[in-house]
């Protein structure tokens, strides 16, 4: 009673003698306190940092229901005047869905009067402070990056089950990765533009950045469908920023459905034993001797395929030996023209394919036929390599396991390629149009032209001698549409389709 009677100080609450007594008390709870938690092994060195900053103000504004506050709280001050004398602070970590810890991510912090930027460290944590509490209005986070890191054919396959009902998206941040054109929604759409990023073909998502944040304390109201749900990924701090705030983000890469993208520079969390190189999905290829001024058509076969349902790789020819060109025999399922990425002036082929059935292809099978120009004679192993630079060579068997792919050359399948047979040209035609192809050999050609039905149009036979070849044909009165036309030489056959015009 008697202390409470004692004046109070010059701007304070209390008396001379409290003030004291209070300090006191105060100083030695936190020295027992800070005695205490630095000894104390399951702490992280994190959270003893944290708790060696906590004030009084902080446990006050933690455990109350109080929002504005000045530091010093020992000092009485006018309601309109503790704007000026209080300060805040704003921390937390970003992290994958895999809780990787995502470092490089800018975030930008907005005052009235100016913006604050901070850059996630290789933690994935971030820090502001002795921040103007009443200043602080909101926080945007991004992050620039490589739009292709951590996408693959994977990605594809799991987008494709989750549409066809077969096995759905199991987390809304997976579907929020999933929704590559934002429209709300994970459709063929997102499939169709995922591809063309692997590919190499578009270098942006319209619509959508390479990376979204949302609070990771975010509670979905319906997770199944978190795409229809509005995301926070602008924090505005409507009511000043008071004491210490920790705000931790979960980072979400678009189109990396698995979360499986690599961030440099990053203390990452084990996520299982690395995938070993062994064993391998082998492509082969005969290893044909090019020459100069010839045009070459080369099955891709799968050598050793370990149930594979799946691919996608990049492969480079050398610019100063020939061309590579765009393939136009497929003979997987469904596959076409928009599987594949063509980059003429980098000598450059990308290719992904799924098949969306989930059945193996057998071993022995043709995946498609190479096109080549040869300017140069060699070797065909000493201008065609597998190549990183786009999209990464890599296959996935009926259980979605993944294996590097490996290009094989083999002399031994000289033998299989006796016959090998061009696209008409020009193509499509009206009257004329001209059939190549390259005999091993001196043999007699067999030539066929027939419709959609199996009915013959046309048929002959000419003798050629060893090496590239060449057949005129002459309309007569073929219909106008899609025609097939047919080679046999040594009992060997290849079909092509031509337009007529």
């Amino acid at each position: 009673v008697g202390m409470l009677a004692e004046a109070p100080m010059p701007g304070a609450l209390f008396g001379e003698t409290i003030m004291a007594v209070m300090k006191r008390q105060f100083t030695a709870l936190r020295d027992g306190d800070r005695f205490y938690y630095m000894n104390d092994p399951v702490l992280s060195k994190e959270e003893k940092e944290w708790i060696s900053r906590t004030t009084l103000r902080d446990i006050i504004m933690y455990n109350t229901t109080i929002s504005l506050m000045q530091d010093n709280v020992f000092q009485a001050m006018p309601h309109e005047e503790i704007c000026d004398h209080m300060t805040g602070s704003l921390e937390g970590a970003i992290r994958t869905p895999n809780g990787n810890p995502i470092p490089g991510v800018v975030l930008d912090l907005s005052l009235t009067d100016e913006t604050l930027s901070f850059q996630s460290t290789f933690q994935g944590r971030y820090a502001f402070t002795s921040l103007p509490s009443c200043k602080v209005s909101g926080l945007y986070l991004a992050k620039d990056d490589d739009i292709r890191k951590g996408l693959s054919t994977l990605d594809i396959i799991l987008m494709q089950k989750h549409i066809l009902g077969l096995e759905t998206l199991d987390s809304p941040y997976r579907m929020i990765a999933a929704d590559a054109d934002r429209n709300g929604s994970v459709s063929v759409q997102d499939i169709i533009l995922l591809r063309r990023v692997i590919l190499g073909l578009v270098s942006e998502f319209p619509g959508n950045t390479v990376w979204r944040f949302i609070p990771a304390d975010l509670s979905f109201e319906d997770p199944s469908n978190a795409l229809l749900e509005e995301l926070p990924e602008v924090i505005n701090f409507n009511a000043g920023l008071a004491g210490g705030v920790s705000l931790n983000y979960i980072g979400i890469k678009i189109g990396d459905v698995n979360a499986s993208a690599k961030l440099e520079d990053a203390l990452e969390v084990a996520q299982g034993e690395p995938r070993s190189p062994e064993p391998r999905v082998e492509l082969a290829v005969a290893d044909l001797q090019l020459r100069a001024g010839e045009r070459y058509e080369i099955p891709v076969r799968l050598n050793k395929g370990r149930q594979m349902m799946a691919l996608q790789l990049g492969l480079q020819f050398d610019r100063e030996a020939g061309a590579m060109l765009m393939p136009d025999v497929f003979t997987l399922p469904e596959m076409n023209a928009g599987h594949f990425g063509h980059f003429p002036l980098e000598g450059r082929l990308t290719m992904s394919w799924n098949n969306r059935y989930e059945e193996a292809v057998a071993d022995g099978t043709n995946l498609f036929n190479l096109q080549i120009r040869v300017e140069k004679d060699g070797k065909l192993s000493d201008f065609l390599q597998l190549d990183h630079t786009l999209t990464a060579p890599e296959a996935y068997n009926t259980g979605l396991q993944a294996y590097e792919i490996e290009l094989v050359f083999e002399s031994d399948l000289l033998a299989d390629q006796h016959l090998q047979m061009g696209q008409n040209y020009p193509n499509p035609f009206r009257q004329t149009t001209r059939i190549p192809f390259r005999l091993a050999q001196a043999a007699v050609v067999d030539l066929r032209i027939f419709d959609g039905s199996g009915r013959t149009l046309y048929q002959a036979q000419q003798a050629f001698g060893e090496g590239t070849q060449q057949w005129d044909v002459q309309r007569n009165g073929w219909p106008a549409g899609v025609l097939y036309y047919q080679l046999n030489a040594g009992g060997q056959s290849q079909t092509r389709q031509m337009l007529v015009k």
